[in-house]
């Protein structure tokens, strides 16, 4: 499974590790509104504010930057670094990710 934002993979790896697992936060942002029928596992639901970039030649930044509840100052000014694993066959993309956050 992949999860793709304005056209890059950003997250990627088995579908169950990315489910239980999400390491974006727009994974987690995407996970967040699926529907949950036991209410006891209700999730908090995540609502993204923010205009999305556009499509249309984006910069090397994180495109999900103006939108990312956890976004900082290198999200906005640092081309976004490789992919980076993060388990077994999990692959994620985020300046979060490696940085204890």
């Amino acid at each position: 499974m992949s999860v793709m934002y304005l056209g890059e993979v950003r997250e990627s790896g088995r579908t169950e590790e990315i489910f239980e697992n999400p390491q974006t936060p727009y994974t987690e942002a995407l996970m967040s509104a699926i529907l949950e029928v036991n209410p006891s596992k209700a999730r908090e639901r995540i609502i993204l504010t923010g205009e999305a970039r556009s499509p249309i030649d984006p910069p090397d930044l994180c495109r999900f930057a103006n939108r990312c509840p956890k976004a900082c100052e290198k999200c906005r000014t640092v081309p976004l670094p490789p992919a980076m694993s993060v388990g077994e066959e999990h692959m994620a993309r985020c300046h979060r990710i490696g940085n204890g956050e």
